[in-house]
């Protein structure tokens, strides 16, 4: 998962490591037991501007290329994998 893999990439204290590696094996077991996909639920919003490149986990607002960081969050804008509209 996303914090697994970047609290993996830095100098942290095993412990730290090893607790989120629980944390992550509960949710994987709590999404299965939902009959959902954790890739699903992880996956980007589908988008209805062909032409957004990102968007911001956190409010979901969409942005085109050049834009970093949301405007009204300041979190990293995430890409969209696969940039497929929205069915009307």
């Amino acid at each position: 998962m996303l914090w697994l893999s970047h609290v993996k990439n830095q100098d942290q204290p095993q412990d730290v490591y090893q607790a989120l590696a629980l944390r992550e094996t509960a949710l994987r077991r709590l999404v299965a037991e939902a009959g959902e996909s954790l890739d699903d639920i992880l996956a980007p919003p589908k988008t209805d501007d062909a032409t957004a490149a990102g968007f911001c986990p956190m409010c979901s607002y969409e942005y085109q290329d050049g834009v970093a960081l949301c405007p009204d969050c300041g979190f990293p804008l995430e890409m969209f994998r696969e940039r497929t509209p929205l069915a009307h």
